[in-house]
């Protein structure tokens, strides 16, 4: 189940206006634009080739910071990413399927990651609820993220079951989220420990 940090959540929010990604090392990050630092771990494919080397840097050193907990690198990314100007919000990458959705729905999930009177836990949370209240068709347009910190604790053979569940098309977002849990369930406590901490379950 913790390994369902990377949900469509993450999806939509680190694409629309965040850098929450987190993929262990070797797995989604897009490449640099030349000149510029190597891409922040997470980073969303092209966002690097459109924020400002400073925020490329400090980005960076959240990451890199072993001091900060998950949630606390995840709100100073989040602090920095709502920092920026609109103008450069707009130029960002959205996910794969997002702008297939319908118009209302895209400028609601852009208004949650931009609204700067929230905090990334609360964006989270209100991004979840507008995504799980989509129909299924619509659910389905936006494809599972990549794997989270510590997927590559995981032995393989599990991580071969888990990736296999993540992109079966066939099943829907509540169908997905509990045969993951299941996986993850079964795993050593010593393995389970070093995972982030799921977020709840499916509505309904």
């Amino acid at each position: 189940m913790r390994l369902l940090k990377a949900s469509l959540v993450w999806a939509v929010l680190g694409a629309l206006a965040h850098a929450q990604f987190q993929p262990p090392p070797g797995i989604g990050p897009g490449k640099p634009h030349p000149g510029m630092p190597g891409p922040v771990p997470g980073l969303p494919p092209g966002f690097a080739e459109v924020l400002p080397r400073d925020v490329v840097e400090k980005l960076r050193a959240i990451h890199a910071d072993p001091a900060l907990t998950f949630m606390e690198k995840n709100q100073k990314i989040d602090e920095i990413m709502s920092s920026l100007p609109e103008e450069v919000l707009d130029r960002l990458p959205t996910p794969p399927g997002f702008s297939q959705l319908p118009a209302d729905i895209q400028a609601k999930l852009k208004g949650i990651t931009r609204d700067k009177s929230l905090n990334w836990q609360q964006k989270q949370e209100q991004t979840r609820a507008a995504i799980e209240s989509l129909p299924e068709h619509l659910r389905r347009l936006l494809p599972p993220p990549p794997p989270p910190p510590g997927f590559e604790l995981i032995p393989p053979k599990v991580q071969e079951q888990l990736r296999l569940i993540r992109e079966d098309q066939s099943l829907g977002f509540k169908e997905r989220y509990y045969r993951i849990k299941t996986v993850i369930d079964s795993l050593p406590e010593d393995i389970r420990s070093k995972l982030p901490p799921p977020p709840p379950a499916p509505l309904g």
